[in-house]
């Protein structure tokens, strides 16, 4: 009987262990994947018509205009324009808050509203 009480009694605390795990994974992802993604938005004559988060691997295209928007781990550019001089294009790619790339012929402004830095710890990035 006392063994049986036993082995009940670990599997309780084998339970527990495992969710204790499992919790804190999911908060860890939560974390790394929503609050701690940098952000960026592409503007469209004068409207912002899309955020981005930069973990996350995406193109987009919107229908307003003849551009796409790539973005690669962390990073956001302008992958095609329609305009002469692609200057755009050529400027590559950034992840920093507060830079921004613009495509005056398409009036179209990538710019980086968050980036990954922890705000009360300065000049840290995070390892992932």
């Amino acid at each position: 009987m006392e063994r049986h009480i036993e082995r009940r009694e670990f599997f309780r605390k084998l339970a527990l262990l495992i969710l204790i795990i499992t919790l804190a994974k999911s908060s860890f992802n939560f974390l790394r994947y929503n609050i701690l993604a940098g952000r960026a938005e592409l503007v469209l004559n004068g409207k912002v018509i899309e955020n981005f988060f930069l973990n996350k691997n995406l193109a987009f295209a919107p229908f307003d205009a003849d551009i796409v928007v790539v973005v690669p781990e962390g990073k956001i550019r302008f992958a095609h324009s329609n305009c002469p001089d692609k200057d755009c294009i050529n400027a590559g790619f950034i992840q920093n808050k507060g830079e921004s790339i613009e495509c005056s012929h398409n009036k179209a402004l990538i710019r980086i509203t968050r980036d990954v830095k922890l705000p009360f710890i300065a000049n840290i990035e995070l390892p992932f």
